[in-house]
């Protein structure tokens, strides 16, 4: 019988990433690490986000979490870049 290796937490996540196909409920609290795919930034970044002030963070226990619609709230609020005109 073949074995079955147990997953990395960070391969787990890549697995989550790469599907992109779930949805966001603006009322469950996602940690960090599950909330980067909808942010689109880094881990690191992310911190910075939300000591900064962009990103409402929330500690639950020892844990930061996110609420979903502050990461709804956040990406209303990013600029929206207009289409440039090309010189062509």
């Amino acid at each position: 019988m073949p074995e079955f290796e147990e997953k990395s937490p960070s391969s787990k996540l890549n697995d989550l990433r790469s599907e992109q196909s779930y949805l966001l409920h603006p009322e469950h609290f996602y940690s960090v690490d599950e909330a980067l795919p909808f942010l689109g930034v880094k881990r690191t970044s992310c911190y910075c986000l939300i000591k900064a002030g962009q990103i409402i963070a929330r500690k639950i226990g020892g844990a930061t979490r996110i609420l979903g619609r502050d990461i709804l709230d956040f990406q209303q609020a990013l600029p929206v870049i207009a289409p440039s005109k090309s010189s062509r």
